[in-house]
């Protein structure tokens, strides 16, 4: 039965957020090899040099409990009973995006090989290749009802210089 069941056509997984999927396993070693810290408390990275309150990331590497406390702060695994999953899982991006961001190349390869392996024939990959550029263009420069209006000031204040830094993302990514 498992034999059958690996083989069938899985149809697709939609609204995949990239850095949601990828194993917790391999942002602590992408930690790890960026030297980043983690806050002993939070298990939420930072950039280098460590605090006292902070342990280097290679540590989870050679200390089972802090690497396990990782996993489950990172990730959906142990979830105890009566805790809010989805704000777990929407928390977890803050902790580990550090990581994250510079090895999203490998990330993409992970889920999607992952993906292939279980047979899944689609996948919609959420990324914000602009690393949260428009969010804040659109922030600086308010709403217009206008949508005339509205395009000059996105085109006034480099709306075209963000869609080109999204251009260059996604073919690092690819």
């Amino acid at each position: 039965l498992y034999a059958l069941l690996k083989r069938m056509p899985k149809g697709g997984d939609l609204h995949t957020h990239l850095t949601g999927a990828v194993y917790a396993e391999s942002l602590i070693q992408f930690a790890a090899d960026s030297g980043l810290c983690l806050d002993r408390q939070s298990l939420a990275l930072a950039q280098a040099p460590c605090t006292p309150d902070q342990a280097p990331a290679t540590q989870a590497l050679s200390d089972p409990e802090l690497y396990r406390s990782v996993i489950d702060a990172w990730s959906m695994r142990d979830l105890k009973p009566g805790t809010n999953g989805h704000d777990h899982f929407f928390d977890s991006f803050s902790k580990f995006d550090l990581a994250a961001k510079p090895h999203l190349s490998q990330i993409l390869a992970e889920v999607t090989q992952r993906a292939a392996h279980g047979n899944v024939q689609y996948v919609e990959v959420m990324v914000s290749p602009d690393h949260g550029g428009a969010a804040a263009l659109g922030t600086k420069i308010g709403y217009d009802a206008d949508f005339k209006a509205m395009r000059q000031k996105l085109l006034d204040a480099g709306f075209a210089n963000a869609v080109e830094e999204v251009r260059k993302n996604l073919d690092a990514l690819e």
